[in-house]
């Protein structure tokens, strides 16, 4: 399909869109002319009209070349969309289904404008019409041609109906019955856009031989309009005048066949005479070309003449070159025989004892050749006339393989070719390959970069990839700029880094030193580079080492000396506290009990003094206190002083530290530690701490918790040593309280010292659990 032909069928579809949206104007403005065309025909319906609108830009998604793939989805869309239209009003006619799709635009506008009588609704030849150029269009998406041009057939006869029944006021033609009839616009629309539809792959279906270069097609092109017109324009004069009665039916039909045969008698000549010009042109052509043919082969007879004998001369000398070349040569014919094979093509093929090879087919001495790649190339170059070079490997029939280098040339009498035997130097090659192969995965799966570089200017001459992914520089820049290593150490590391090295490599020593480097993104990494250095005949000639990444270490080593600084922090201030908190205690002590009974003590004997006699009771009450005095001081002292732990164990230590709680407290404490306990020698730290826990839970407890039952359990769970101590007391918030109590804080930190966990449970008026895991 030539441009101008394509832009004639574009045309016909922007002049479906413009018929489309003029006549939607029309209903918008209520214009007669857009709407009816004439004020006695029928108004084209809205929505026939989106139907044109969307047929028409289908048509055209189509006619780009190559159609997207969204294209050829909108076009696909709109086509359903007409047939949807179309189909719906089918159905509304034969009284089915009435969708009510023709009277979606405009439906109180539809009402007034009427034809008859009756509002301006699709009727069922447009309808059909919709659907056949709807289908036609989704044909023609999916390529399907032909069928495409069928549907189209239809689609030109309803509209050349309409156009010729408006044209010879026989409603019929344009009107089915008790319908409303077809507008002349739409007739006009159907008839311009199916012969669009028929053109717009002409190349292909019955159209190709329409638009045929040859006579046929000239022929046809001429005859197809004047078939249309001839009748159409002398039937419409034959009509017309018939219905002014100028003359008898008979007369105006006898003018009327007259008048065709001479027309089409006429076009028969023209055809005619097209197709014998046509025809004297090719003899014209073929005879020239004969001649200049029969003079060509007369020079070519000379030439081949004068020739043939420079090549016999010749061809003694080029036997003799081919036949000891190192190289296999052999020319095959067209028929795939050889004509030609020299020593060493028979050595590479293995074939010494067989037959001679000339004669005999290629493909009968390599059976099986016919379904490999090389055979395919042979077949290019024979067919084509193209000279190629490759490199093959070939199996023989022992199992053998063997690589050859192949050059494939074109010559007059089929194909020449040499083949050179390249199997040494391809074995050679793939270990290269697999060494290198080798090399450099062991070399990229370090967890480190893999360097090597020059002593002198420390230019990178090898880097593995995992500096890329490590800091994000491409290993370009690396290779290619001799001072990137230098330039991308931390400032701070910059000097004495470059220095050291330098000083190291100077005195031909194997150094590793750890520095910063700053990535591509910004951040700073730590790497400890090993380096080792290469000597030459007591010189250094080059550098080769490793960068290992250590941020991820140094952060740890830094968080850890954060951490331990906090923890000694953290220690000092609670051993601070605890002493404080002792101090305060055996003050309230001294005070509250002790000084306390040394007054009552003093009074008594001062009493005791002041009277002449001897007061038994009063003595007695002195001597009383004096013995209670002594018991609190005991008491005291045995909580200050660290216990022994001796051979009796922690068992006994809480035994007797649980029996020491004065009986006026009204509690009960349940020790239960594990049978197995003796078996585990636990460290006597350790004991020591559970010791200090207990005793401090148990004074909280005795202060503030108002309990009267305590259970306190030791035993060994997995790998860790449980102790519980619980109460039935007054209980507290435990995130309130453990945050702020110098107490907890206190047996925290003594589990965190071991490494261990402390969990407190307790709610107000729920009692308190204290739980405690050291490892073990």
């Amino acid at each position: 399909m030539n441009s101008k032909t394509n832009y004639t069928i574009k045309a016909s579809a922007i002049f479906v869109i413009a018929v489309g949206l003029l006549v939607l104007l029309g209903w918008q403005t209520d214009s007669v002319i857009l709407k009816q065309v004439l004020p006695v025909t029928v108004a084209m319906n809205p929505m026939a009209a989106v139907a044109f609108l969307f047929s028409g830009f289908a048509f055209l998604q189509l006619l780009q070349h190559p159609a997207t793939t969204n294209q050829r989805r909108v076009a696909i869309l709109l086509s359903l969309v007409v047939i949807l239209i179309a189909v719906l009003r089918v159905v509304a006619i034969f009284y089915w289904f009435d969708a009510g799709v023709d009277r979606f635009l405009y439906p109180n506008k539809l009402i007034t404008t009427v034809y008859n009588n009756t509002p301006s609704n699709i009727t069922i030849n447009t309808a059909v019409a919709f659907v056949l150029s709807g289908c036609a269009l989704l044909c023609m998406a999916f390529q399907r041609i032909k069928l495409a041009q069928w549907l189209s057939l239809p689609v030109a006869a309803i509209g050349l109906l309409s156009v010729i029944g408006y044209s010879y006021h026989i409603s019929s033609f344009y009107n089915a019955t008790s319908f409303t009839p077809m507008s002349l616009h739409s007739g006009v629309c159907f008839f311009i856009f199916s012969i669009a539809l028929l053109f717009a792959n002409s190349r292909e279906g019955f159209m190709a031989e329409v638009t045929h270069l040859h006579a046929g097609g000239q022929a046809a092109r001429l005859l197809l309009p004047a078939a249309i017109l001839v009748p159409s324009v002398l039937g419409y004069f034959v009509l017309n005048g018939v219905l002014h009665e100028r003359f008898s039916v008979a007369v105006w039909m006898s003018l009327f066949v007259t008048a065709i045969i001479l027309i089409f008698g006429f076009l028969v000549w023209v055809t005619a005479w097209i197709i014998n010009k046509f025809e004297t042109e090719r003899q014209n052509e073929k005879l020239v070309a004969e001649e200049k043919l029969k003079q060509f082969n007369q020079e070519l007879k000379k030439q081949v003449h004068e020739q043939t004998r420079q090549i016999i001369d010749q061809e003694q000398q080029y036997r003799f070159l081919l036949e000891n070349m190192q190289e296999g040569a052999q020319l095959i014919g067209f028929d795939w025989r050889y004509l030609f094979v020299n020593n060493s093509f028979i050595r590479q093929s293995k074939l010494e004892h067989d037959e001679e090879f000339l004669r005999q087919k290629f493909t009968d001495k390599f059976p099986g050749i016919e379904q490999t790649a090389l055979y395919a190339t042979f077949q290019k170059c024979m067919n084509e006339r193209v000279a190629e070079q490759l490199e093959n490997e070939y199996e023989f029939p022992d199992g053998t393989k063997e690589w050859f280098q192949l050059s494939i040339q074109p010559v007059p009498e089929g194909l020449f070719i040499l083949s050179k035997d390249i199997t040494t130097q391809k074995k050679a090659e793939q270990e290269i390959r697999q060494s290198q192969e080798r090399y450099h995965t062991l070399m990229n799966s370090v967890d480190g970069i893999v360097w090597e570089a020059d002593t002198e200017t420390f230019a990178f001459s090898f880097v593995s990839e995992k500096a890329e992914r490590l800091l994000g520089y491409p290993i370009e820049r690396w290779i290619n700029e001799p001072s990137f290593w230098a330039e991308h150490i931390y400032e701070d590391d910059r000097t004495w880094a470059v220095n050291y090295c330098a000083q190291c490599t100077r005195d031909g020593k194997s150094h590793q030193f750890e520095y910063r480097m700053i990535a591509a993104d910004g951040r700073i990494v730590w790497l400890k580079d090993i380096v080792a250095v290469i000597m030459e005949n007591g010189r250094p000639v080059r550098l080769s080492g490793i960068m290992v990444d250590i941020t991820d270490t140094k952060k740890m080593e830094a968080e850890l000396a954060q951490k331990m600084l906090s923890q000694q922090k953290l220690t000092t201030e609670i051993t601070i506290l605890a002493q404080e908190k002792e101090r305060n205690e055996l003050g309230l002590e001294l005070h509250d009990n002790i000084n306390q009974l040394l007054s009552v003590v003093k009074l008594y004997l001062g009493i005791a003094k002041k009277e002449e006699t001897y007061n038994l009771e009063i003595i007695e009450k002195s001597y009383h206190h004096l013995e209670e005095a002594m018991t609190e001081i005991r008491n005291l002292s045995h909580s200050l002083v660290t216990p022994t732990l001796g051979e009796d164990g922690l068992k006994d230590a809480l035994q007797d530290l649980v029996d020491s709680v004065p009986q006026a407290n009204n509690i009960r404490i349940d020790l239960s530690v594990d049978e197995k306990y003796d078996s585990l020698q636990v460290e006597k730290s350790k004991e020591l701490m559970i010791y200090r826990i207990v005793q401090e839970q148990l004074s909280n407890i005795i202060k503030y918790a108002k309990a009267s039952d305590v259970n306190i359990s030791l035993k060994q769970e997995t790998e860790s040593l449980y102790l519980s101590v619980s109460d039935n007391g007054v209980g507290f918030d435990a995130e309130q309280t453990a945050s702020n109590g110098i107490g907890l804080k206190n047996i925290n930190s003594r589990v965190g010292y071991y490494a261990g966990d402390m969990k407190i449970i307790s709610a107000p008026g729920k009692g308190c659990t204290l739980e405690v895991f050291i490892p073990n």
